[in-house]
């Protein structure tokens, strides 16, 4: 059979009134978070009743202490006057809370005032957070001389003290995303929440602030008031992904998240010198851009063009970039003119000289008229009495 009760009133006032109080008089070590406290279920089991008359009402205690176990002890539950029939009949008493006092001990007085077998055997059960910090495998007992006569007796059952709460594990409860993409040049930072929480060995939080802190430097990586802020200077030189790692600390305790940031990406595009596309593409933020073949530009009359670089230079990409051709702009070498060997009897021929770039210059080759070359036969054959004709004919 299991009976459960509730803390009278008075109890309740009682409580409220010393965790309050636990708040302003104890400046170390910090108390547990707000709203975080010990789920507490006590039992009492008679497992022996007391073959009796009469007995005085049982005084029974549950005392705890406050900032995590360390503090000012006070009553979690406390019944001064327990009817007695719960130490007379088998039967478990039960009573649960949640309070942020750890239990520490508990008090049972019998005052044992009538004759008989004058003798109680029970057990005791401490449960924290469904941990059991006691459970008695044995029966305790209190006894009064068998004789009629008033007699209190009591005992003290103490919780052991490896069963007190100690800091346990610092965890994250707010992790930034396992992989971040670093902002652009320009672009606003990139924000996320972090945040951890320091719990003993029954989940109770302990510190919801414990130190946050990068491994190491990175550069355009910060932490402040539970926010990661990654701004464009976290970029890599050389373009390849980063991994920091991100320490939660409280005393010897530490926690460890990694983030790996991605760096941003750029676009490029090659243009000829009219602005045509050559080649485009994009690439993470300090990659290298291959450029491509140098594009030729058309001589003209005067000058040809010789290709000098790009600009800007194709190197690491940083930001989104056209790049455009330079030339160095020379003036044609006509050294030497060779004949194009096309004069005729009554005109000059022209004479062609071809620059180092294969531009072609064709003049006047003056002076190179060939004048006319005959030969002649004769068309009419003389007579007697009419002379002949002797024609001549340009070769």
């Amino acid at each position: 059979m299991e009976i459960k009760v509730l803390l009278k009133k008075s109890v309740c006032a009682i409580l409220s009134i010393t965790m309050l109080l636990s708040c302003f008089v104890f400046a170390s070590p910090v108390s547990n978070a707000a709203g975080s406290k010990y789920s507490v279920v006590f039992e009492m089991e008679t497992i022996n009743n007391a073959d009796c008359n009469d007995h005085g009402n049982p005084e029974l205690c549950l005392y705890g202490k406050n900032l995590n176990g360390t503090g000012g002890e006070s009553a979690i539950f406390e019944e001064m006057s327990l009817d007695y029939d719960y130490i007379q009949k088998k039967q478990t008493y039960s009573f649960s809370t949640q309070t942020e006092n750890f239990p520490t001990r508990i008090t049972l007085a019998i005052d044992f005032d009538g004759g008989g077998w004058r003798k109680w055997e029970g057990k005791f059960r401490v449960k924290v957070n469904d941990i059991y910090v006691l459970n008695d495998s044995d029966a305790r007992s209190l006894s009064g001389a068998n004789v009629f006569s008033h007699e209190k007796k009591s005992m003290e059952v103490t919780i052991a003290a490896d069963k007190y709460p100690v800091a346990t594990n610092c965890k994250y409860t707010k992790t930034p995303p396992s992989t971040l993409t670093v902002p652009r040049v320009g672009e606003s930072m990139v924000t996320t929440d972090i945040a951890a929480e320091v719990t003993d060995q029954y989940g109770v939080i302990w510190h919801t602030a414990p130190t946050i802190s990068l491994q190491s430097y990175y550069e355009g990586i910060g932490i402040g008031d539970g926010v990661l802020s990654v701004n464009s200077d976290a970029n890599s030189e050389d373009g390849t992904d980063s991994v920091i790692k991100i320490n939660a600390t409280y005393l010897s305790l530490n926690a460890v998240c990694t983030v790996t940031l991605v760096n941003a990406t750029y676009t490029y595009e090659f243009q000829d010198q009219a602005g045509k596309k050559i080649t485009s593409g994009s690439l993470k933020s300090g990659q290298t851009v291959t450029a491509p073949e140098a594009p030729a530009k058309q001589s003209d009359t005067s000058n040809h063009y010789i290709f000098q670089k790009w600009n800007p230079a194709a190197g690491r990409l940083t930001k989104d970039t056209v790049y455009k051709p330079v030339y160095k702009t020379e003036a044609h070498a006509f050294l030497s003119y060779v004949s194009d060997r096309n004069a005729t009897c009554t005109k000059d021929g022209t004479k062609t000289s071809t620059c180092t770039c294969g531009f072609q210059k064709t003049v006047t080759d003056t002076g190179t008229a060939l004048g006319h070359s005959y030969t002649y036969a004769v068309t009419t054959q003389p007579t007697c009495t009419e002379p002949g004709v002797m024609t001549y004919t340009c070769i």
